[in-house]
């Protein structure tokens, strides 16, 4: 006679768990026996993207996706993992989130920086910023970005944004040369 299927959406909350590395020993037993000095052997540790760190890319994608993307401060990733009985304070995940970004800027930047020069239109803009620890200093955040303000996005459109934070507005002045360059040979001499 048939069957009737009936759909139900499941939501499994994250999963955490400790991942383990074992690293043998070993040395040569019967050489203590006849005075002959021999090192200790053993496996390299596994890579990881950050040195001397207990974060595995996936923590760290998480950490980037849910601050980035998501809008989610430290301080509420705090809270988060805290109710899933792991303590990380955002101290931590804030030197993790700077250390992957030195890691990752040489590479990152330069691709999406070079697609960005090959977009035809660029949007600059220029924010002054407070800086918290220092009521005297005043920064200035410049973001240039590219793309169609749509969510459709078309191999020739890419949506790109490049940030730069300075203390100064005479230290983008280089940057803004180099883009005033680039937007001058590819501008029609008519709208210079």
């Amino acid at each position: 006679m048939g069957k009737e299927v009936n759909e139900k959406l499941v939501f499994v909350p994250a999963l955490t768990k400790i991942e383990e590395h074992h690293r043998l020993k070993y040395a040569c037993t019967g050489c203590d026996k006849n005075d002959t000095k021999t090192p200790i052997k053993q496996a390299p540790p596994v890579p990881s993207i950050l040195s001397k760190s207990y974060a595995t890319p996936s923590l760290i994608a998480q950490l980037i996706a849910a601050k980035y993307q998501h809008g989610l401060p430290l301080y509420r990733q705090e809270v988060i993992f805290r109710q899933l009985g792991i303590e990380l304070s955002r101290q931590t995940m804030s030197d993790w989130l700077i250390k992957i970004a030195n890691v990752l800027h040489p590479v990152l930047y330069e691709y999406w920086h070079k697609i960005l020069l090959q977009q035809d239109v660029i949007k600059a803009d220029e924010t002054p910023l407070k800086v918290i620890k220092d009521d005297n200093i005043k920064s200035y955040m410049w973001v240039y970005s590219s793309g169609a303000d749509s969510l459709i996005l078309t191999v020739t459109v890419r949506p790109i944004s490049s940030y730069t934070t300075t203390s100064r507005r005479a230290q983008v002045s280089v940057q803004w040369t180099f883009y005033k360059t680039m937007i001058n040979s590819i501008t029609p001499a008519t709208y210079k």
